[in-house]
C-alpha cells in the first residue's frame, strides 16, 4: 500500500512523499548493499 514517507540524512532525496510500502525496503536494501534478506527459522511451540 502506498504510505506517507518522511526521511532527514544521506539518502533521504530517495523517500519522498508517498510511496508504496515495498518500494521503502527495496531502497534500503539498495542502499545498504543488501542483496538477500533472510528470516530466523520460526518453530512452533506447545500451546501456540
Amino acid at each position: 500500500g502506498v504510505v506517507p514517507v518522511y526521511a532527514f540524512g544521506p539518502g533521504a532525496h530517495l523517500f519522498t512523499g508517498f510511496m508504496d510500502n515495498t518500494d521503502v525496503a527495496r531502497i534500503i536494501m539498495k542502499i545498504t548493499s543488501l542483496n538477500t534478506v533472510s528470516f530466523p527459522k520460526v518453530t512452533a511451540t506447545a500451546g501456540y
